[in-house]
């Protein structure tokens, strides 16, 4: 006679299946921006312009080909510095005789690191055991621009398109507008609207410095 348990691994794993999990995240420009990335590695890996994944031997391309750490045939690490030199322009384009605002800054980063250890095994049935450890920086969102000048409209326009398309109230931005009384819906019938389309023409002073920072790096 046998008997058949399931171990806890198992239980742990049905219950996770059967399981459902509400998730709030970014906004949509979050997703747009994390999106876009660099795919910056070792010095030789961006001067073949990042297509040495079917060549191998190269600790960039470990997560997208691992099979080619098989080719180095002792152990190495590898780190490449780079210096980053960034220029931004701004200008506060819906207004008129409005200034273009430059801004340059110069920054050292560090776009990849990464270590491989080889072993010869005494068993006749194998050459090498390669283990590799590498970070790459995919994308680098340390940005800073500053722009100001005068136009007509508000910020709370775009909340009204964003509420009254498919979007609707979000979390993160028009719900926000929505308590703050920055757009109401006084039918009740779901159409957003603001004070300011009374005088639409108006002009009015602005300024906005924006400074972001941060950067996506894969393990």
């Amino acid at each position: 006679m046998k008997s058949h348990r399931f171990g806890w691994g198992i239980g742990l794993a049905i219950v996770l299946a059967l399981t459902s999990f509400s998730v709030t995240a970014q906004n949509v420009a979050d997703a747009l921006r994390y999106s876009a990335l660099t795919y910056s590695g070792t010095a030789r890996y961006v001067g073949v312009g990042s297509s040495m994944s079917a060549i191998g031997a190269d600790l960039s391309v470990v997560n997208t080909n691992p099979a080619g750490i098989a080719l180095f045939r002792k152990s190495e690490y590898s780190f490449t510095p780079a210096l980053s030199i960034n220029d931004a322009t701004s200008q506060l384009v819906s207004g008129q005789g409005n200034g273009i605002n430059t801004d340059n800054r110069t920054v050292f980063n560090l776009p990849n690191a990464g270590v491989v250890f080889t072993s010869r095994p005494r068993s006749p049935g194998w050459k090498n055991i390669n283990f590799a450890l590498t970070a790459n920086q995919l994308a680098n969102f340390n940005q800073q621009f500053y722009f100001q000048g005068s136009s007509v409209g508000t910020i709370a326009q775009h909340f009204k398109e964003v509420a009254n398309s498919s979007v609707g109230l979000n979390d993160f931005e028009t719900k926000l507008a929505s308590d703050a009384s920055s757009i109401y819906d006084l039918q009740g019938d779901g159409i957003y609207d603001i004070d300011y389309d009374l005088s639409p023409k108006a002009l009015l002073n602005r300024s906005q410095k924006a400074i972001n920072k941060g950067s996506m790096t894969e393990l």
